[in-house]
């Protein structure tokens, strides 16, 4: 059995999942991050995974389970890795999603670090989502959920082998309603708590409120334009907008508009009718392949534009560049461990589910063909995305996350929606 730290928000998934894991025999220590900006009012009633309460709930848990409990002070690297590249992306018309940054940056990394300094072997959360390994090449591959309704692989996309190797996600083949009524059989008072839906660091989940307080310089009001030049009122600030969004643009026409396109350059928001926000594909920066050590040059995916919409069938374009990044490379896949038990329960083993098999036969195809390309050939970090039929509200700083069948091969951050048209280009021409 190993020694795993187990990320504890104070909610029923994560409670659950120390639960499991206790079950199995292994030595359990929860851990609380502390990431809430102490120039913030914290709220003390029942709410989100920063509140006191949720911390006080993972404390009773992990009583209740006789393990240790610690609370974390994560505070200045969630400042400085999930906070400051919010407001950053805010400030540049884009809507970022934190969520995505925490899991990269603090859960499965600097988390994962602390718990490798405690002796730990894993680190696990409650995520619904499976890990499992090819048994061939003991690659480490992310699979969605069982449950495909509570699926959360969308947000774990950032994976690397490494931080692969060294995390527990019990609850990938489980259901959310028998989580939850393992949680009530357990005595868990929070076997009924609700889901989390807003951003852990924003008191009321009002992000525009918390921009305000604490980052006024990034709302100067600005233009609005209408897609064909003219100019039609003045907006807030970018960061009160989003691609696609109708309401509270403060403007009266004859006819429903949208947020079409978000200019930080000029400061200038662009809406159109409905028709004009459908995009034919999107590019895409800082990706990260899981499935591949080196990507073809042509994927055909389903890919998923935001976390709680259906996956559309396209092709990716994989774009070649020497001097990129992709932390998929072997550099960072080092130390991969092939033992058959290094995934320590058959949730999740190393062999593939049967209806797996064809997309890792596919996989293996791919890295073949990839051997005979010269090393600066091998390296990717953007993709153009063809989606087969046009897309709404492409947004960036949004994740695209692409997959073949359950599997995760990759994903990455927006950086533009791509149609028939840029408007901004032609009225700032």
């Amino acid at each position: 059995m190993a020694k795993v730290m187990v990320a504890m928000s104070g909610g029923v998934d994560s409670s659950v999942a120390a639960a499991l894991l206790v079950s199995q025999g292994h030595e359990v220590i929860g851990a609380t991050m502390e990431v809430f900006p102490d120039y913030e009012q914290r709220s003390e009633e029942e709410g989100g995974c920063c509140s006191l309460a949720a911390i006080e709930d993972a404390k009773r848990v992990a009583f209740r389970l006789d393990i240790p409990h610690y609370t974390l002070n994560f505070k200045d690297i969630f400042q400085r890795e999930v906070i400051d590249n919010f407001v950053a992306e805010y400030s540049r018309g884009r809507t970022p999603n934190p969520c995505v940054v925490c899991n990269k940056k603090i859960k499965f990394a600097a988390l994962l670090q602390r718990a490798r300094e405690l002796d730990c072997q894993y680190v696990a959360t409650g995520h619904y989502s499976r890990i499992k390994t090819d048994p061939e090449t003991g690659r480490y591959l992310l699979y969605r959920a069982i449950d495909r309704d509570k699926d959360q692989s969308y947000m774990l996309y950032g994976f690397i082998q490494n931080q692969l190797q060294h995390t527990l996600l019990p609850l990938g083949e489980h259901e959310k309603i028998a989580v939850r009524e393992k949680a009530r059989q357990l005595g868990f008072r929070v076997h009924n708590k609700p889901d989390s839906q807003e951003i852990c660091f924003v008191p009321g989940n009002d992000y525009q409120a918390f921009i305000e307080r604490n980052y006024p310089e990034i709302g100067e009001p600005g233009d609005i334009y209408y897609y064909n030049g003219e100019k039609i009122g003045r907006h807030q600030g970018l960061h009160h907008y989003t691609i696609g969004q109708r309401r509270g643009l403060g403007i009266s026409l004859d006819h429903p508009v949208y947020v079409v396109e978000i200019d930080s350059t000029h400061n200038a928001l662009i809406v159109a009718p409905r028709e004009k926000l459908k995009f034919n594909g999107l590019t895409a920066e800082q990706v990260n392949w899981i499935a591949y050590s080196s990507p073809p040059e042509e994927i055909e995916a389903s890919v998923q534009i935001r976390y709680n919409s259906q996956p559309v069938p396209a092709k990716i374009l994989v774009r070649r560049s020497a001097d990129s990044t992709n932390s998929s490379n072997s550099s960072n896949n080092s130390s991969i461990n092939t033992d058959p038990a290094a995934h320590l329960n058959e949730n999740q083993s190393n062999a593939h589910c049967s209806d797996e098999s064809s997309v890792t036969r596919q996989l293996k195809q791919a890295v073949t063909q990839s051997k005979n390309k010269p090393a600066s050939d091998m390296i990717s970090s953007r993709v153009t995305v063809e989606f087969k039929d046009s897309c709404t509200a492409v947004t960036p700083g949004q994740s695209v996350v692409f997959y073949q069948d359950k599997l995760v091969l990759g994903g990455g951050i927006i950086s533009e929606g791509l149609k028939q048209k840029n408007y901004a280009e032609k009225i700032f021409d």
